[in-house]
């Protein structure tokens, strides 16, 4: 069996070393298109509707729990942003998002927003912090600045950086909610804030929820455009350091393949001046040596594909939907394609500037 796989390898090593470059050709075509297509998804708002303001002035918690009052029922979020705190048994600061209202971010995220509201001091935790929790009779629990609280749900696991805590102030009991007040303030005395950014987030249209927030609270808030989202910032910075080194790899990858293609074509040559020499003309080569490749290009393709395939399944490559999946391999299989027949036709017309004579067909076996 060897021998066999080692006279295939030494009888066909033109074709294995060309599938090997149009296999990483596909598979970098489709990292660039994904890459691109997450940098575009991170542009779109999770919520289509938002309004954002700036906390002004020291707030209690009889204002955090009036809030939560006003907003119930109003399918709205309301969420506190910027509050970072140890997450874990470790030192390391994560985002803890704390919402006075998260009806808008349970039926996102298609949970059981009674239920949540129902177990005491439960959190949800994005799936990069599942390594951080422990299980206690059943049940997942995680360390926020020494204080035990019980994981809900795990969200936002196929998501790159994805990191934060969820914290839903309606299920705090007052102790917690006396702790949570306590390092929120230490939290915008020590940070440089100059108050506390509080953004509203709906799937739908507002009705009277910020007019009546306004309304309410109007001496000590602040209007303000935009929230600087960093953990935004950290994916997107990750996602074009991501497209650059896709890009700088599938041209190399290009200039490889050419000079493979002449490995290639050097071992047809002779075949391919016969068929000049019989009348056949540059489209007509080219047809042929591109039909020659067809099996090794859809090979490459296949393999490609079903690496792409499992590389979404275990969630490394970032969350992408089904159209995008598609929209990946289509794109990076036409990109691939012009590619090559750029290539097959220039080898081609090379090979066309080679008089036929038999000296020349000789000197090619």
């Amino acid at each position: 069996m060897l021998k066999r796989v080692f006279l295939f390898g030494q009888k066909e090593y033109d074709s294995l070393l060309l599938f090997v470059g149009m296999f990483l050709l596909f598979y970098l075509g489709m990292n660039l298109i994904r890459s691109q297509i997450l940098i575009n998804n991170l542009n779109k708002p999770e919520y289509l509707y938002h309004k954002e303001f700036f906390a002004d002035g020291i707030w209690n918690k009889d204002m955090f729990d009036e809030t939560f009052k006003m907003l119930k029922g109003s399918g709205a979020n309301c969420v506190i942003r910027g509050f970072m705190v140890s997450v874990g048994l470790t030192n390391e600061h994560r985002e803890v998002r704390t919402y006075l209202s998260a009806e808008a971010l349970a039926k996102k995220e298609k949970l059981d927003y009674d239920e949540w509201m129902g177990i005491p001091n439960s959190v949800l935790i994005a799936g990069r912090l599942l390594n951080r929790t422990y299980l206690r009779e059943g049940k997942k629990w995680i360390i926020i600045d020494g204080i035990e609280f019980q994981v809900y749900a795990v969200i936002e696991s196929d998501v790159i950086l994805a990191q934060s805590v969820y914290m839903n102030w309606g299920n705090l009991e007052e102790d917690y909610k006396e702790w949570f007040m306590w390092r929120l303030a230490d939290e915008y005395d020590t940070s440089g804030w100059n108050g506390i950014p509080l953004i509203f987030e709906k799937l739908t249209k507002f009705h009277d929820e910020i007019n009546n927030f306004q309304d309410q609270f109007e001496d000590c808030l602040t209007t303000y455009e935009n929230y600087d989202d960093y953990e935004q910032w950290d994916r997107q910075e990750l996602y074009e350091k991501m497209q650059k080194i896709y890009s700088v790899m599938e041209l190399f990858c290009i200039f490889v393949i050419f000079y493979l293609m002449e490995v290639w074509f050097a071992r047809r040559k002779r075949e391919y001046l016969i068929r000049r020499m019989l009348g056949c003309n540059a489209l007509r080569l080219c047809i042929t040596a591109f039909r020659d490749a067809v099996l090794v290009t859809g090979l490459a393709f296949s393999t490609a594909v079903i690496v792409m395939l499992l590389q979404l399944c275990f969630h490394i490559a970032g969350k992408l939907e089904v159209l995008e999946v598609l929209q990946t391999i289509v794109g990076s299989f036409i990109i691939t394609i012009g590619f090559e027949i750029l290539m097959l036709g220039f080898h081609v017309l090379r090979l066309i500037n080679i008089y036929p004579t038999q000296a020349n067909i000789e000197a090619a076996e």
